[in-house]
């Protein structure tokens, strides 16, 4: 998550504290009243200063003891408008500051921002809802013999406040704090305590992927390991017209843009742990937690960074441990956040079938009646008078030119064959009516299409794994398409031009 974000969501936690503090204590009569065998009194302030004047916050709790230290730091902001009088935009550039804190013991790991403020918050903000006369009772009766939490505040003004924190009350009534050894019990409500119960580990920033920005971008996703049968291989490509990604494993096929966009926002990127169960990782822990031989190994590359995760083989819980490939951090989360490691892809295909680039094909190969036609293509790159490259493509069929139209179109109307839920199985000696083999430059691979009859349907194959089915007509009139094209006729398109897009004879260069 960008630090934006994080200060945004911690500025939203801190209010809703605040708010419902004061509605609590301004619902609260300040009376005297007997409950069992104690005088209590009403609401009380205990802490009331501002989280910025903090110096140090040390907690011992049940997870050990830590020590959070402070800094500020300072970023640039701007403000982006357009001016309603003109197009351009301005841009007002401004700086702001934020406190960061760190974990004096491991100052060399990121601390969870949300948790840290949310405590100094909590720190410099605690008020009571009943102040307690315990007539002599023993501390255990609250929990402060042995406290659940002990924190100890420093600020710049030199004032050290120590917060002692007991059992809950019955009744969901609030939790026993003592404050700098008094003898008085106050009862608080457990919201503004909770934050001092976070153990250590879990102060630790949990998130193993950041979220994407708007100047990153996804290049490539790889899944393998122990869990897999064969990885999962997904990046950005230019292989076809209907999608900027291609899956070249454990089957090949164009990605639906939308349907990738949501893999990451929803599930990758970013990419949070449940908790931390591990810090200053060794080799044997690595063991331990079933990370030496991984049950998934996944990859990402994005435009600005290249990560690499491990994942253990979920338990019979349904958790996993995770951590980033040399990282020293073990984290635990559930099955759910790693499902889509386990995908065989079909999630994330386009609805069409196939949809070539021509300017990435190096030779395509109709199959019909007994006959095979090769067409060669060859790729030339200018610059128009916009100075973008483009590139023009010329098509031949045994050294004679072959329209780029026509050869647009036959790739177009292959495009209007779709994929099916399920689709019927082939007999393994059946003549296809229709083969057709695209080969793409610079060893990206080769996609091969057949079409095959079967009780007066057609049935549509890529790369010899049923995907879908056609009318015997729509076939017909395809092969139709391959023999006219090899006689360099017009050939008439009957894919619809809402059915794809970015068609054209000739095709902008991308990197």
């Amino acid at each position: 998550m960008k630090k934006q974000v994080k200060i945004i969501i911690a500025a939203g936690v801190v209010l809703a504290l605040l708010a419902g503090t004061l509605i609590f204590l301004l619902t609260l009569p300040d009376v005297q009243s007997d409950y069992n065998n104690e005088t209590s009194t009403g609401a009380a302030a205990l802490i009331s200063k501002s989280s910025k004047d903090i110096e140090r916050i040390v907690v011992n709790n049940s997870g050990g003891k830590y020590t959070l230290m402070p800094y500020r730091t300072v970023y640039e902001t701007s403000d982006v408008s357009s001016d309603t009088a003109s197009d351009s935009p301005s841009s007002d550039t401004g700086t702001e500051s934020v406190t960061i804190f760190t974990m004096q013991e491991h100052n060399e790991y990121m601390i969870d921002y949300d948790k840290a403020e949310e405590l100094a918050y909590c720190c410099s903000n605690l008020a009571a809802t009943r102040t307690i006369n315990s007539k002599g009772k023993a501390d255990s009766e609250y929990g402060l013999d042995s406290p659940r939490s002990t924190v100890e505040i420093r600020f710049s003004d030199g004032n050290e406040i120590k917060v002692q924190v007991g059992n809950d009350a019955p009744g969901d009534e609030g939790t026993y704090v003592r404050m700098n050894d008094e003898k008085a019990v106050y009862l608080v409500d457990s919201s503004s305590v909770s934050s001092m119960l976070v153990e250590k580990l879990q102060m630790f920033d949990k998130t193993l992927l950041e979220a994407l920005s708007d100047e990153d971008e996804l290049k490539s996703i790889h899944v393998s390991g122990s869990g897999r049968k064969t990885p999962l291989t997904i990046k950005s490509s230019t292989l076809s017209i209907l999608s900027a990604f291609y899956m070249s494993s454990p089957s090949r096929a164009a990605c639906d843009d939308y349907k990738i966009e949501t893999l990451c926002d929803s599930s990758i990127f970013p990419l949070v742990a449940d908790s931390v169960v591990k810090i200053d990782v060794t080799e044997s822990d690595i063991k331990k937690y079933g990370l030496s031989e991984p049950y998934y190994i996944f990859e990402t590359t994005t435009s600005l960074r290249k990560e690499k995760l491990i994942v253990s083989k979920p338990d019979d819980s349904g958790d996993c441990y995770i951590m980033a490939d040399g990282g020293k951090i073990i984290y635990k989360t559930t099955r759910d956040v790693i499902d889509f490691m386990g995908s065989d892809g079909s999630d994330y295909t386009t609805s069409k079938i196939i949809y070539p680039n021509v300017a990435d094909l190096k030779t395509a190969a109709f199959s019909y009646s007994g006959k095979t036609d090769k067409y060669i293509t060859s790729h030339e790159t200018t610059v128009n008078e916009d100075e973008k490259e483009i590139i023009n493509t010329t098509v031949q069929l045994s050294g004679e030119k072959i329209s780029e139209s026509s050869f647009d179109i036959m790739l177009r109307n292959l495009s209007s064959l779709t994929r099916s839920d399920k689709a019927p199985g082939i007999d393994k000696n059946a003549v296809p009516v229709l083969t057709v083999e695209f080969v793409y430059e610079n060893g990206e691979g080769t996609d091969t299409l057949k079409l095959f009859e079967k009780n007066g349907k057609v049935v549509v194959t890529l790369n010899d794994a049923a995907v879908g089915t056609t009318e015997l007509e729509t076939a017909k009139t395809l092969v139709d398409n391959a023999e006219a094209l090899s006689k360099n006729k017009d050939i008439a398109a009957f894919a619809e031009d809402e059915d794809v897009s970015g068609t054209s004879e000739t095709y902008e260069a991308t990197e």
